[in-house]
């Protein structure tokens, strides 16, 4: 297990590097998802304010729910997101670098 737990923190290690290395990329991905979590207030809001709740559900609660929603997909890209291309890795032979 310890091994494998050391191959997991160089793919975080390699992933966080990929990020940093791009400084421009990164910037404008955070600047896109600044703007879709402002998108996305906002249509709740714009909702909202035509309507007290759906059923049942008030603003706060949807809001809360959205927020929860992030911190778990947060969590599982964190730990997860090198996983989606490990085949594509493997058959192309970059996987032995590691």
């Amino acid at each position: 297990m310890p091994r494998y737990l050391s191959i997991y923190r160089m793919f975080v290690a390699t992933q966080m590097k990929t990020l940093v290395i791009h400084r421009a990329d990164f910037v404008v991905g955070v600047v896109c998802l600044l703007l879709s979590f402002i998108a996305i207030r906002f249509s709740v809001w714009a909702i909202f304010e035509r309507t007290q709740n759906i059923g049942g559900w008030v603003k706060g609660e949807v809001l809360f729910m959205y927020g929860y929603n992030l911190i778990a997909a947060g969590i599982a890209w964190f730990f997860f997101n090198q996983a989606w291309g490990l085949r594509d890795t493997i058959v192309s032979g970059g996987f032995l670098r590691y």
